[in-house]
């Protein structure tokens, strides 16, 4: 076998054979002068063309005691530089702990240059130990070089990413300089506990304890729990899950203490006569009977039971833990008089279809609505509704029309050739009729921004009514009043025709409706003297302001799910749906909408937006509008058949937004608010039954 060098080289070993010189001949010892004066020229020749054509170089090593063999010949050694010809030359270098580098460096033209070799270090080892744990992964830059506490062989040199991972325990991290050179360095670790101890009891005690729906003990308890975002719960038969969410921090300990856990619910199953009866339990909206409620055990709960119509009933319960309690809720009808004055005497009067003798008495009847029929042999027969009210005095006076004048004034009405129709007022006004609607006004406890006047009620608009298209204008109103002046907003004028007519009180919106009606041939819907609203004729097809259920239900999109604005969830809204408080009254009036601009500064004309799905404009925006509700900060939970609103109050309710006023919280639906006087940026709309 050939012998190897310390770098695994094969050595070449030459044999020297000793060779026995003859005596030259006579005629070459007598030419041999010549010969070597000759060859010693053409050395010394050849050696100053090398000096003179080699470059000076020196070549740095790291380390510094690395040793250098130039394998490229010829090569000459002077002092710590070598003289080397222009090319690419090979060398070799060497040291102890280094991989030996055999390469090639090129030698430039330059006559002093300089050129750099660095050796690249052998592996080196690391011992590593290992606390609190018997055993952890190691990984060195990412890959796994197996267990620890243990000697890691045969990691390279430099700086080298050290991770520890053991389970239940934060993983350990270091930035790690291998010297290498086949040297053992040590390297101790320590990880730290990924948990936390947490300790909690409960009252009573033995309760399951959950942590993310995993049972992991029976209180009183004290567990150790890892890391990171917990939900925790106690379980136990006959009482109500206790849960809670927590954050446990490594090496932070948490005490929960004594949870106490509250019993069981008890179950009210309620039915009522009549059907469906709102149902209050502690004050608190639960809908409409049949239902069935939750109640906490061993306390006094309070159950209220309204309809409409119908005296209110209040009922005391107890319930025991995982019991049901029936009950049947008996409303006892709330009595109104009604005074019947009829022409003749002896008509009779029917109710909701059932006699009850001759038409002028005085009937006490449930404060709900109620369908009247007057008829007698002769006569035409008459027909209307009636809703009594508490404390409210209702009489209704009745000539019945013989059958001629009956005939003869259908032939008026056929033959009359009126400025209006039941879908175009006198003043020009277009209508759109609605009927059959059902809706729930207000705002649920999901809404943010719910004010506590918005409680959810249920309406049904059974009786069909008109609403007109767009807001009354300066020029409808002045038909009525012709010095009416809607005002300005600095230079900026609100009293143009096509402009929504503003600055007008509740009282005189009403007598505008009056007046519509009277020059439309209609019965006057307000009863009002001497200036005073003494009632209203809920009869009447008359023109009046729209009630609030009307307004709301209105201004709501058509969809399966109310949603919160017009036009959806999301705020602010979509460009140029509406007349808003906007960007051009920024610093002149609070609040507005962010980064919105409609093209008006103040009212726009009437109509100059795009419709709803119903066909209505403005009812976002331009300006709020009263409409016929007193205002009521606690209005009515149970469901109504189209209500009128309370039968009193000092205010009137105001719906929507306006050029003026425009805050996430009114451009709500549900938004709503009282007011007594005029306002530049309140108007309102009209509507009227259509039977």
């Amino acid at each position: 076998m050939a012998r190897q060098n310390q770098y695994g080289r094969p050595i070449e070993i030459t044999k020297f054979i000793p060779i026995r010189l003859k005596t030259p001949p006579r005629y070459f010892n007598l030419n041999f002068g010549k010969l070597g004066f000759y060859g010693i020229l053409a050395v010394s020749l050849l050696s100053v063309w090398y000096v003179l054509t080699a470059r000076s170089v020196s070549i740095l090593t790291l380390p510094e005691t690395a040793s250098i063999n130039i394998i490229s010949w010829p090569s000459i050694k002077i002092g710590s530089r070598w003289l080397l010809r222009a090319g690419n030359r090979e060398l070799e270098v060497t040291s102890d702990g280094y991989y030996p580098f055999v390469g090639q460096i090129k030698i430039t033209s330059d006559d002093i240059q300089t050129h750099q070799v660095s050796l690249i270090p052998l592996p080196g080892n690391l011992d590593i130990s290992l606390q609190p744990v018997g055993e952890a992964d190691l990984y060195i830059d990412g890959e796994k070089r197996g267990k620890i506490p243990n000697l890691i062989k045969s990691i390279a040199a430099g700086q080298r990413q050290i991770e520890a991972r053991a389970d239940r325990y934060l993983p350990f991290e270091i930035k790690f300089l291998v010297e290498g050179r086949g040297a053992t360095q040590n390297l101790d670790i320590r990880l730290e506990p990924a948990w936390a101890n947490v300790q909690i009891n409960s009252r009573p005690a033995t309760a399951e304890f959950l942590i993310d729906g995993k049972r992991v003990g029976i209180t009183p308890l004290k567990i150790e729990v890892l890391q990171g975002n917990k939900t925790i719960t106690l379980k136990k038969s006959g009482y109500k899950d206790w849960t809670k969410k927590i954050r446990i921090r490594p090496s932070r300990p948490i005490d929960m203490g004594t949870i106490a856990l509250s019993k069981s619910d008890g179950y009210l199953r309620l039915t009522s006569i009549p059907e469906k009866v709102t149902v209050l339990f502690n004050d608190e909206f639960k809908g409409e009977t049949p239902v069935t409620l939750n109640a906490l055990p061993e306390k006094n709960h309070v159950l209220k039971f309204t309809k409409k119509g119908y005296r209110i009933l209040e009922k005391k319960f107890k319930v025991e833990s995982n019991v049901t309690i029936p009950y049947l809720a008996e409303l006892i009808p709330e009595l109104a008089p009604v005074y019947f004055s009829t022409i003749p005497k002896d008509a009779e009067l029917i109710i909701n279809g059932e006699s009850k003798g001759f038409a002028t008495q005085v009937l006490e009847l449930p404060t709900f609505e109620h369908e009247i029929t007057i008829r007698r042999k002769g006569y035409a027969t008459y027909q209307t509704k009636v809703t009594p009210r508490k404390n409210f005095e209702k009489r209704i006076r009745i000539r019945l029309k013989t059958v001629e004048e009956a005939q003869e004034e259908n032939l008026t009405k056929n033959t009359s050739n009126r400025a209006d129709s039941p879908d175009q007022t006198y003043t020009g006004q277009k209508m759109k009729l609605f009927e059959n609607v059902n809706i729930t006004l207000g705002s649920g406890k999901k809404d943010r921004q719910r004010q506590r006047n918005e409680p959810l009620r249920r309406v049904v608009l059974k009786r069909p009514f008109y609403l007109s298209e767009t807001e009354v204008s300066n020029g409808d109103y002045r038909q009525f009043i012709a010095s009416h002046f809607s005002g300005s907003f600095g230079k900026l004028s609100l009293n143009e025709n096509e402009q929504p007519v503003s600055n007008v009180s509740w009282m005189n919106a009403v007598l505008f409706c009056n007046w519509l009606s009277r020059r439309s041939g209609l019965k006057p819907f307000y009863v009002i003297k001497y200036g005073e609203l003494l009632g209203f004729r809920p009869d009447s097809t008359g023109y009046r302001l729209p009630t609030e259920a009307e307004w709301e239900w209105a201004q709501i999109s058509e969809t399966p799910n109310r949603s919160k604005f017009s036009w959806g969830e999301e705020y602010p809204p979509p460009s140029r749906i509406g007349n808003f408080a906007d960007e051009s009254v920024k610093n002149k009036v609070k609040p507005i909408v962010e980064n919105y601009n409609d093209g008006f500064v103040v009212s726009a004309p009437v109509g100059s937006f795009s419709s709803n799905s119903k066909g209505l404009y403005d009812l976002d925006g331009n300006v709020a509008e009263w409409v016929h509700d007193f205002y009521d900060g606690n209005p009515e939970t149970s469901m109504e058949l189209d209500p009128l609103g309370p039968i009193g109050g000092s205010s009137h309710v105001v719906k929507g937004s306006s050029w003026k006023r425009s805050s996430k919280i009114e451009l709500r639906g549900s938004f709503r608010l009282s007011g007594t006087d005029p306002a530049q940026d309140i108007g309102f709309r009209i509507a009227r039954y259509a039977r």
